[in-house]
């Protein structure tokens, strides 16, 4: 196999993996998506969110993360379970839970969460306890997109038309428009925050 060596910013060097590695890894994480998902992680991630009722808290974010592990990279196997768990159980606690978690989501003021960004990587601290929160709540955030992006992640149409509408359910959560009306959110905040540091 062919490995070639890159500078890094230290000085060294640095091995690029040849595509036979990153193939075996690839392989090795889907293996391991594949097992923890038989042993029923990814119907816990699903029950453990409806459980949550959109309470957000340690159980919910740790929740997310083992739901973004198992799907990463597109795991269709993983989003197949899911989907078949949902629509068997026709359970929309999920989704209100999910649904409840974005309304809550504070909207990120991009300008704060940009200036924490920075004085954490200077080692200058945050600009205080709305500085944390802040990083804090773009953590949460960030993971809960992500986790409802890797639901349908690699064109999986089935669970995108499934997440806008839970066929044979007797509620019906709209999850792309929950998205929507976030980044709507999001939007109407940091355009008042421009024109307010554009009038100084």
């Amino acid at each position: 196999s062919c490995v070639i060596a890159e500078d890094d910013d230290d000085g060294g060097t640095e091995e690029v993996k040849s595509f036979q590695e990153q193939e075996m890894e690839k392989q090795k994480l889907l293996y391991e998506q594949n097992r923890l998902a038989n042993r029923g992680a990814a119907e816990t991630v699903l029950l453990y969110i409806s459980a949550s009722k959109g309470e957000n808290n340690e159980m919910v974010r740790r929740t997310l993360q083992l739901g973004i592990s198992l799907l990463h990279g597109g795991n269709r196997e993983v989003q197949k379970r899911m989907l078949n768990y949902l629509k068997e159980t026709k359970d929309v606690g999920c989704f209100t839970s999910l649904a409840t978690l974005m309304a809550n989501c504070g909207v990120l003021d991009l300008d704060t969460h940009e200036r924490c960004i920075k004085a954490e990587v200077l080692g200058v601290g945050s600009e205080g306890m709305a500085g944390e929160k802040n990083l804090h709540d773009a953590d949460f955030i960030i993971s809960l997109f992500r986790f409802c992006q890797l639901l349908c992640e690699g064109h999986n149409l089935e669970f995108q038309n499934y997440l806008r509408l839970q066929a044979g359910s007797s509620t019906n959560v709209n999850i792309i428009i929950c998205t929507v009306d976030y980044l709507l959110r999001l939007q109407v905040i940091n355009k008042a925050n421009q024109e307010e540091n554009t009038s100084f």
